[in-house]
């Protein structure tokens, strides 16, 4: 299996690094300052999808740590409701899979619909252009398609995690809601009538809630030892694409105002980065949100009305209550997903990041405007 998946990996260096030989050797070949920079900007490109993916080769044990605990299935197997949340996961996972895929085919349609092989990044006339140039158009997208192929890798990784950790989180919520409300077995309740059962009958509830409360916490406990895990394999890719964001997707914005041209697949890639940062933004906030609901499950709870104060059951009292308040004080803290440890991960930063990004291309027109 190791042999395999380092065979793999190899392949994927090959794609990776290719194309960033060959914009090397174009970079050298550049007279114009302009096309220097559309150079720039694509060996940038090319080396955060190397980045991106050399994260997710690294992380990959770690990855699989997450996805065997939840493919396990072991917490409340057995009931409905977690049952249609898990499956509901599945069919979340594979659109997103489907979709990710649609629009790296529609991006390498738009590429060979909009390259021009008599433009000037080609450098050769109309009357010279043959059958072996257009081979070469095809050729680089069908280089293109596998290339965003393995771009989409870290996107369908942190998504997969990310969902599947609020699916978890919801099925937690919802065992929490259910500590109180399980029926006491049926010799007990019809032995109702004799107090010294009825006694018994109030130990055995209390300590079946105890129980239930312990096996949802030790639950909860995994998942929150797991996020750290999860912490590892996305903080570095939320970097550096918050990186990419504010230095190069700047620098192809005032390019491309400069240039005073309008460059279709320029403008798909700044919408498509932006649209992946905000994602993952918002994977973020979901996933502290789904953490809240457990708190918000424990505090709906009819705490008057099921938890009833009795000399005899004071140990049973103060046990179930304790517990309660330590689960709602570790649900309400968020996860704080950094990128990197430099600064949180949510959707308040991706509008000051979208701020950031405004300033530094208005930065770099004054700049030029200055100068001239």
């Amino acid at each position: 299996m190791d042999g395999h998946r380092n065979l793999r990996w190899i392949i994927v260096l090959v794609l990776l690094f290719t194309p960033l030989i060959l914009i090397i050797i174009r970079m050298t070949r550049e007279t114009t300052v302009l096309m220097l920079g559309y150079c720039i900007i694509s060996f940038m490109a090319y080396v955060l999808v190397a980045f991106k993916m050399t994260v997710v080769r690294l992380t990959f044990p770690k990855a699989q740590i997450l996805i065997d605990y939840f493919n396990a299935h072991v917490f409340h197997r057995d009931d409905p409701v977690s049952y249609r949340l898990r499956r509901k996961t599945y069919f979340i996972t594979w659109k997103i899979f489907f979709s990710v895929g649609a629009f790296n085919v529609c991006y390498v349609v738009a590429f060979m619909a909009l390259t021009n092989p008599t433009s000037s990044y080609v450098g050769i006339g109309e009357s010279e252009v043959s059958w072996y140039h257009m081979a070469l158009i095809q050729a680089a997208a069908v280089f293109s398609l596998l290339h965003h192929g393995i771009y989409a890798t870290s996107i369908l990784v942190v998504s997969f995690l990310m969902h599947w950790f609020q699916t978890e989180l919801e099925i937690l919520a919802k065992a929490f809601a259910k500590i109180f409300h399980d029926k006491p077995p049926i010799a007990l309740r019809k032995s109702e009538k004799r107090r010294t059962v009825y006694v018994n009958k109030e130990e055995i509830l209390w300590t079946g809630i105890e129980r239930r409360l312990i096996y949802c916490i030790s639950r909860h406990g995994e998942v929150m030892e797991l996020v750290g895990v999860l912490r590892q394999i996305v903080e570095p890719i939320f970097l550096g694409l918050g990186f990419y964001i504010v230095t190069t997707i700047s620098t192809l914005i005032f390019v491309m105002i400069k240039d005073h041209a309008f460059n279709y697949l320029g403008l798909i890639h700044v919408v498509v980065t932006i649209i992946e940062f905000y994602y993952y933004a918002h994977l973020v906030d979901d996933l502290d949100e789904k953490n809240n609901l457990i708190a918000i499950a424990l505090y709906q709870q009819d705490w008057h009305g099921q938890m009833k104060y009795k000399l005899t059951l004071e140990k049973h009292y103060r046990s179930v209550k304790t517990m309660m308040m330590i689960v709602i004080m570790h649900s309400q803290k968020p996860f704080r997903f950094t990128c990197g440890g430099l600064y949180k991960m949510s959707v308040p930063v991706f509008t000051t990041m979208i701020e950031t990004l405004y300033f530094a291309v208005t930065f770099m027109i004054r700049t030029i405007k200055i100068q001239r």
